[in-house]
């Protein structure tokens, strides 16, 4: 079945019998709603999501007693903002069974209800992990130098191991500039240890590095975790390639399968992961676009905020789009205040100017070239710049978020463009 002509659904799940096993022993339960509207099921990587709008958060939160009666146990819960009243906090909890995991996000600037269910997946810890004498590192945010477009981060954790977000393409100087800044902070005599690898989506300026990193370096890091959450290629309809696409996901894959033993995590939105010195919290994944219309796997990129042990905070909005950016605004608002911004979409479109004043950033990374955030690049490929080369990261071409980003009038901020690699200590 289709929805639009762009959404394609499983017509072999139903939300009132066990979504994964004939002979299971936990069903899943009907969400009871009077006003409710419930979407048709929709596909997400390995399994399916129902959405609710115009429900309550009593109906939420009666679903959660409904699903602690069938069987299935609370493994976490999260509330953002805290300290508003719990009818205007974004909830999200994870339940668990033998077969199904249960992930739901009560969002109340929609009213809306979106429970996922999935085969159970590897969870993240749910405490912070006790700093030692030994973890002395100094915390940090490298935008390594890539050519061109693409996006490659590294932070550095208080243990001296580091979390990586993407990598850019697959080119052997983007994946050779990421094991030399490793390579370089890491204590003499060790391998690099990459805590969590985190991919925001699955274009290959972006995944491109990491599959090609993973199997050159194989014998020379360790990799103790991946996180992210790829659609289910097998119906999402755009106007990518999507067998290309699938086709470096499954290569992906294979190759950290094949050569580690790393855990797996597939992210949902509120979910929290911590590591030495800083929190990862999941603001957006794929789940949270349907039903609107996926134009491309831009529309599915995760976006997330790092919060350091001194308050510091650091979100990353991978390549959003427009529709993608003015969903995360209207959902979270003055929470996403934060210090340092990766831009939407290297800096190019895909942003919003409500979003960027709700997050207000001191410092911005571009994750462009030095050219194109100059204005000094031949869009048309004509051998000159002049009024007909767009210039999306000066605000130009219907992206007036950028030039107010770039107002030194409204603030004084500090810009960083990926033409060479930069690093930002935290502490």
């Amino acid at each position: 079945e289709e929805i639009g002509n762009d959404y394609c659904i499983r017509s072999d799940f139903s939300v009132r019998e066990n979504a994964f096993s004939k002979n299971g022993t936990h069903s899943v339960p009907v969400y009871d709603t009077e006003a409710g509207v419930e979407f048709p099921v929709y596909s997400v990587d390995r399994g399916y999501e129902v959405l609710l709008r115009n429900t309550s958060l009593d109906e939420y939160l009666a679903y959660t007693e409904k699903l602690t009666a069938y069987g299935f146990v609370k493994y976490s819960a999260n509330a953002m903002p805290a300290g508003l009243s719990s009818e205007d906090r974004n909830l999200s909890c994870v339940y668990t069974a033998e077969e199904i995991h249960v992930f739901l996000n009560w969002t109340p600037s929609q009213k809306s209800v979106r429970i996922v269910f999935t085969k159970p997946t590897d969870l993240p810890l749910l405490t912070k992990p006790t700093l030692t004498v030994e973890d002395t590192a100094q915390t940090s945010i490298a935008q390594i130098g890539i050519a061109g477009l693409g996006m490659s981060y590294v932070i550095q954790l208080k243990d001296y191991s580091f979390i990586v977000i993407d990598g850019g393409t697959n080119a052997d100087d983007n994946v050779n500039k990421l094991y030399d800044y490793m390579i370089g902070k890491t204590p003499a005599g060790k391998k690099p240890t990459v805590a969590c690898w985190v991919f925001t989506h699955p274009d290959p300026d972006h995944i491109g590095a990491p599959e090609a990193f993973l199997k050159k370096y194989a014998k020379e890091i360790e990799l103790e975790s991946v996180a992210y959450n790829f659609p289910d290629c097998s119906v999402q309809n755009t106007s990518q390639n999507d067998e290309a696409i699938r086709s470096s996901i499954y290569s992906l894959e294979n190759i950290i399968a094949r050569s580690y033993n790393a855990e797996i995590y597939t992210i949902h939105t509120g979910q929290k992961f911590y590591f030495k010195g800083v929190e990862m919290e999941i603001l957006f994944t794929e789940e949270d676009t349907y039903p609107l219309t996926v134009k491309c796997y831009n529309d599915t990129t995760a976006m997330l905020r790092f919060t350091f042990d001194n308050g510091k905070t650091f979100t990353v909005l991978g390549d959003s789009t427009v529709q993608t950016s003015k969903l995360l605004a209207d959902t979270y608002r003055e929470y996403l205040k934060s210090d340092i911004l990766q831009l939407a979409h290297h800096g190019l479109i895909g942003g919003d100017e409500q979003l960027y004043r709700y997050i207000d950033p001191e410092y911005c990374f571009w994750a462009t070239s030095k050219e194109r955030y100059e204005g000094n690049y031949d869009t048309n490929k004509d051998g000159i710049v002049n009024e007909k080369d767009v210039q999306h990261c000066l605000g130009q071409g219907n992206c007036p978020y950028n030039a107010y980003i770039r107002d030194s009038s409204i603030r004084e901020r500090v810009h960083y463009h990926a033409g060479e690699t930069v690093v930002l200590n935290i502490e």
